[in-house]
């Protein structure tokens, strides 16, 4: 399906300085220009956006899987303390493994300590796991239907998940598309006695190194993301957002109300190209090369604390170059690695921009800016040996027109923010002359009170 603003068809947003909501489509010869610039040039920098409408996709089945790693520390400091041989199954797996992220708890998942002559290092079993990446899970070829998260060191989810899997199909075709080959790559066995519930079949499979976990929710994604309104306590937030809103789901609903919520400066944002992937075939020799280039990125100590977000797939191939204003570079990446920053200072903070710099260099790479923190002690050598501000970074070529439409629809520049693209060359280094702050702040003070009376009245 691509991005959320790949189906976006229309958007009804208050602009500065007339104060006056008015609905921007394609269509609209007028307005065509913000509806490209609201479609990735961050919504916040034009205007109010008070609603939008989005295409609708027929309701499909969906599973939710997990890719463990039993080599994690996280793992190991309880299973070494196990003998040899021995095998845990039943109440003795806990919650964290059998029933991970996809919310029905398998409860034929088993698993048996490998012997020490057998076990491999812990960065043979990642080898293993970086096979996956670059075969079946390479988000270059795979199945347009699988999206979700990959740790890239499988550190995702507490330390340990390798994958959080999200497929757009039925438990029989996910397990042809991806589970099958996935067992060989990873030494996999299946188990036996799947869990059946009333939303469908659950799928687990072990082996030495790697478990994974699967349960299909034949009404697709809300009979599994609703699963918290189903019986809410009484009186709590989740009871009021389920109950009285009537949301299909409440999850977030604690989200971004609190201080300290707001992620500034706290990790970067870095998508990795569609080349490092190759052509997804791991054990084709004509693709040694590519396969050890990728191998040599993943290896290294900074990239095994990242986790990524799966792009690839109907995000490089549903909108044409530039149907929205998002970063041309989004449509030729694979993933987009999330750098805590508290890691990268582990790793040394110039060392991680040397890794950046050599493997994944601007602007061939670059951050989302809606999932980056704005840290400006990695943006500006990220961006500094092509000359390129943080803003060049987010928005890539489409920075001039973004910039035009900026000055149309905001020319006394009222919506300002830390991450808010500027019309001048200035890179965000300030936000204008005060007395244009303070116009833009009477300005945006009476138009917030138009805009409130407006949905009240919608």
């Amino acid at each position: 399906m691509g991005l959320g603003i790949d189906n976006v068809v229309a958007y009804k947003v208050v602009t500065a300085p007339d104060g006056i909501a008015k609905v921007v489509h394609k269509c609209d010869e007028e307005t065509s220009d913000l509806f490209w610039a609201l479609r990735g040039g961050g919504g916040g920098n034009f205007g109010v956006v008070v609603s939008q409408i989005s295409k609708l996709h027929p309701v499909k089945p969906l599973v939710r899987a997990n890719v463990m790693w039993m080599g994690a520390a996280v793992v190991k400091s309880t299973t070494d303390a196990l003998p040899e041989g021995i095998t845990i199954s039943g109440d003795l797996v806990p919650d964290n493994l059998a029933k991970g992220s996809i919310g029905t708890r398998q409860s034929n998942l088993a698993w048996t300590k490998p012997s020490a002559d057998s076990s491999k290092t812990s960065m043979e079993q990642l080898d293993s796991w970086w096979d996956a990446m670059l075969t079946v899970l390479n988000p270059v070829t795979m199945d347009p239907n699988i999206d979700g998260y990959y740790g890239i060191g499988c550190s995702w989810a507490g330390g340990y998940m390798c994958a959080d899997l999200y497929f757009l199909g039925s438990m029989e075709e996910f397990e042809s598309t991806v589970l099958a080959p996935l067992r060989e790559v990873l030494d996999i066995t299946a188990m036996q006695d799947a869990t059946l519930t009333e939303n469908g079949l659950g799928a687990a499979g072990a082996g030495p190194n790697f478990i994974y976990i699967a349960q299909e929710y034949n009404d697709g994604y809300y009979s599994y993301a609703s699963q918290d309104c189903s019986s809410p306590q009484e009186g709590s937030p989740e009871a009021f957002v389920c109950n009285d809103l009537g949301y299909p789901s409440a999850n977030g609903w604690n989200t971004d109300v609190q201080v300290g919520q707001g992620d500034y400066e706290v990790r970067l944002s870095w998508m990795i190209g569609e080349d490092i992937f190759g052509n997804g075939t791991a054990d084709n020799p004509g693709n040694t090369a590519t396969i050890d280039q990728a191998k040599a990125l993943f290896s290294e100590p900074l990239m095994l604390g990242v986790t990524g977000h799966v792009l690839g797939g109907a995000v490089n191939t549903i909108a044409t170059e530039d149907s929205t204003s998002t970063s041309p570079v989004m449509r030729s990446s694979a993933l987009e690695g999330l750098f805590p920053l508290s890691w990268i200072k582990a790793i040394g903070m110039q060392e991680s921009i040397d890794v950046l710099t050599k493997y994944l260099p601007a602007p061939k790479s670059g951050p989302i800016f809606n999932h980056d923190a704005r840290n400006l002690d990695l943006l500006d050598p990220l961006g500094k040996p092509e000359d390129l501000s943080w803003q060049d970074l987010y928005w890539g070529s489409n920075l001039g027109r973004l910039r035009e439409i900026k000055a149309k629809y905001d020319p006394t520049n009222v919506f300002q923010c830390r991450d808010c693209l500027t019309v001048g060359d200035n890179g965000g280094a300030d936000n204008g002359d005060s007395g244009a702050h303070h116009l833009a702040m009477d300005f945006l003070i009476s138009m917030f009170a138009a805009v409130f009376l407006f949905v009240l009245n919608w």
